[in-house]
């Protein structure tokens, strides 16, 4: 079985063709039931003569590669939002048209591949501003899934060989700038032709799938900076074929292999180990299940079926997190979902459909699934499809449309938090988004009728408030100084003096008896008061009523 046949049982990340740029998947060539086809990147390079070719599509999926975040946790009023990010495109190589990162490392390099000039797919790595194309082992194309923070990339490169069946060989690589120059090396095989590898550790420690001498393929991981070697095949299940797919700092691996059903399991090897029957991560309900990432710690993401059926039969799959059992992490509202990262946090990138059809990327953390195109600040233009990674800084890679392009991105997550006291999640004139109401401890939502507030843009902020005697919003964030802008209007009382509040800043008093009603003018009218303070980890934001009630409109925190 050739790798991109093993590997097409992993539907991780959907096709991307010619023909979807502007219809994006509804006019991806194969597409049934609403899943991205399975086919691998390593399919891809080597169906030059397919039909799917022939239809104007330069195949590829895209396979993630892992690094961590950590993103800061919050207390009362329900679990932490995710934070608001600055979204960056990462752009093409000259003459290209499409871009897709893959991995990011510790350092903020980031791994993948575009297209260059001749339509011709290349392993790249943007670090620095700067976008290397990383070449190729003497074919034409390559695609870079894994980087470290020593700036060593791993991915497969066509060699520019035939095997009999007419199908380009393709090796196993591991690449490295320097001065400069590109300097790639190819990281051989376990006896076979073929070789991927998907992954690589802080140690240099590699890992992927590599074909024997009797043709299966075979997970492997690598001594630091060695090459493929016979110790290196981490075993199956009991099956013939195996992928690894990321590796930890402890050299456990992840992926999936086949048991001796010839199903798909998910694995964990022990530290430096290799795959058993004991590090089968079973799956949810369904057949099969495949490990794709693997944070410091040893928990485990991927994608598992589970025992619905869509309509054509197949089981449905859904992203899950192994921490010591499996569970699954949901969807944005559709029936498929797949985590592709993971952090020492346990929080999770991947992709998911949503209810109206449409891929959409993600993140998890604390228990909730969000949509990262929700996440980003302004209105920028993007559909984000799919998060491939993420590091310790919180920096996000993966792809998604642009101007009816497929382009690679990076998040930059920023130390602002908004929230809509009272509201649901709204996003202003500005492209800025205001969480739906969360943090808070006491009071309640309450909704008015007023359709016209005067003196700003944004009338929609202000038809919920959060209102009560007494009430507080605990606000997550870094130690530091902030910016605390709150915003009013009076939309209940029509006289000055039916409603006076005080209002503090971790335990200091900003505001006394203040009168919006007074303050502003009027009844429905917006007005803001800002205050800088210093937090720690937590900004406590205080109401107490005087008379009438307390009630705030929304909450603005930067950093200064």
């Amino acid at each position: 079985m050739r790798p991109d046949v093993l590997c097409r049982r992993s539907t991780n990340l959907a096709i991307l063709t010619a023909s979807a740029l502007a219809g994006m998947w509804k006019s991806c060539p194969g597409r049934a039931g609403g899943i991205p086809p399975a086919l691998t990147i390593a399919e891809g390079m080597r169906m030059t003569n397919s039909v799917l070719l022939a239809r104007g599509g330069q195949l590829r999926t895209v396979w993630a590669a892992v690094a961590g975040a950590a993103l800061a946790s919050l207390a009362a009023g329900g679990p932490a939002e995710a934070q608001f990010y600055k979204i960056t495109n990462l752009g093409v190589l000259p003459g290209g048209s499409l871009s897709v990162g893959a991995a990011i490392c510790p350092t903020g390099g980031v791994a993948g591949w575009a297209t260059n000039s001749t339509f011709q797919q290349r392993a790249c790595w943007w670090r620095d501003g700067a976008l290397f194309d990383l070449g190729t082992l003497g074919g034409t194309a390559s695609f870079a899934y894994g980087a470290n923070g020593l700036g060593q990339v791993v991915g497969e490169a066509s060699t520019g060989i035939l095997d009999p069946a007419g199908y380009e060989i393709s090796r196993a690589f591991r690449a490295e700038v320097r001065d400069g120059a590109v300097v790639l090396t190819d990281l051989g095989t376990l006896g076979g032709r073929f070789s991927m590898a998907r992954g690589v550790n802080s140690l240099g420690q590699v890992v992927g799938t590599a074909q024997n001498a009797a043709g299966a393929y075979r997970a492997f991981r690598t001594a630091p900076g060695g090459t493929i070697d016979a110790l290196a095949d981490l075993g199956t299940l009991g099956g013939a074929e195996s992928v690894a797919a990321a590796v930890n700092d402890a050299g456990q691996a992840a992926g999936w292999a086949q048991n001796a059903l010839y199903r798909f399991r998910a694995f964990r090897t022990a530290p430096g180990g290799k795959i058993t029957a004991s590090g089968d991560l079973g799956t949810l309900g369904g057949p099969q299940s495949y490990a794709l990432g693997i944070n410091a710690t040893g928990h485990v993401v991927g994608q598992a079926d589970r025992s619905a059926l869509d309509s054509s039969g197949n089981p449905l799959f859904q992203a899950f997190l192994h921490d010591g059992a499996m569970r699954a992490l949901g969807t944005l509202g559709g029936g498929r979902s797949s985590a592709a990262g993971i952090n020492a946090a346990d929080h999770v990138v991947g992709w998911s459909d949503t209810a109206a059809g449409a891929f959409h990327a993600f993140l998890w953390r604390d228990g909730v699934m969000r949509d990262l195109n929700k996440l980003v600040e302004g209105r920028t233009g993007w559909e984000l499809l799919a998060a491939n990674g993420i590091n310790d800084q919180g920096c996000i890679v993966g792809y998604g449309a642009k101007s009816g392009a497929i382009r690679a991105f990076l998040l930059i997550p920023t130390l602002e938090m908004r929230v809509n006291a009272g509201g649901p999640e709204f996003r202003d004139s500005a492209g800025r988004v205001w969480l739906a109401d969360t943090c808070f401890k006491g009071g309640a939502a309450a909704a008015y009728t007023a359709r016209d507030i005067l003196d700003t843009v944004n009338d929609g902020m202000f038809f919920r408030q959060r209102t009560g005697s007494a009430f507080s919003y605990r606000l997550p964030v870094k130690p530091g100084s902030y910016q605390v802008t709150l915003w009013f209007a009076e939309c209940q009382y029509g006289v000055p003096g039916a409603r006076r509040f005080d209002v503090s800043l971790n335990g200091s008093r900003v505001l006394s008896g203040f009168d919006v009603f007074a303050e502003a003018g009027g009844k429905n009218r917006a007005l803001s008061r800002t205050f800088t303070t210093a937090a720690g980890s937590t900004l406590v934001v205080s109401f107490k009523s005087v008379a009438g009630g307390a009630a705030v409109a929304a909450i603005d925190v930067r950093p200064l």
